[in-house]
């Protein structure tokens, strides 16, 4: 049988209030008695019901992070710091792959239904409309990779990619090249149009 916080409680001699705002980020709860709550769980091997405690704090340390080109290499890596990332700050990653066929509408009801406390959509190739939809759901939303605008319509955290590849023209002009060839991802990504458009405008 699952240790409970009325457990902990009867082997602290405390009340499980107490036991409850030892495991609640930010409560008030004297150090003598946070020293015997914690003594107490971990000689029972109790862990914090987080289901539980969400419907407490209002909050459920869930983060959406959201892709739909899993088979990038790059993707994994950037994935990979993301998830590492979030949980040294005790927040819990929940991955929603959109890529194919996948119904956008039925994954973003199902970050509302998860209550997530918000989203990072990782993808250049993801329509900018779905960080947008996320933001009208009333999700905070940051859309990694995303295209560069003065006025976005969401928090867009990544590169001036017109202007990376206007440099990398440049670079190659300035070195005598001049029968050059600009090599993108996928048509789709905003970052392979942007770098492409770029590169011509230095032609």
């Amino acid at each position: 049988m699952a240790v409970t916080l009325k457990d902990v409680a009867e082997r602290a001699g405390v009340s499980r209030s107490a036991v409850s705002r030892t495991f609640t980020a930010g409560a008030s709860v004297s150090a003598k008695t946070r020293a015997k709550v914690e003594a107490a769980a971990q000689d029972l091997g109790y862990a914090p019901n987080a289901l539980a405690s969400s419907l407490t704090t209002g909050r459920t340390k869930l983060i959406g992070l959201i892709a739909n080109n899993f088979h990038n290499p790059l993707i994994l890596e950037v994935f990979d710091l993301f998830t590492r990332g979030l949980q040294a700050r005790g927040l819990r990653p929940l991955l929603v792959n959109l890529s194919g066929a996948t119904d956008h509408a039925a994954s973003l009801q199902m970050l509302r239904q998860y209550s997530v406390d918000g989203v990072i959509v990782a993808s250049s190739t993801l329509p900018s409309s779905f960080a947008r939809a996320c933001k009208t759901a009333n999700l905070p939303v940051v859309h990694a990779f995303g295209r560069h605008s003065p006025t976005p319509d969401v928090h867009v955290v990544g590169i001036d990619n017109v202007a990376c590849g206007r440099m990398a023209a440049e670079a190659l002009m300035q070195r005598g090249y001049r029968r050059v060839a600009f090599l993108g991802g996928p048509e789709s990504a905003t970052s392979t149009q942007d770098r492409g458009a770029g590169f011509a405008q230095s032609l």
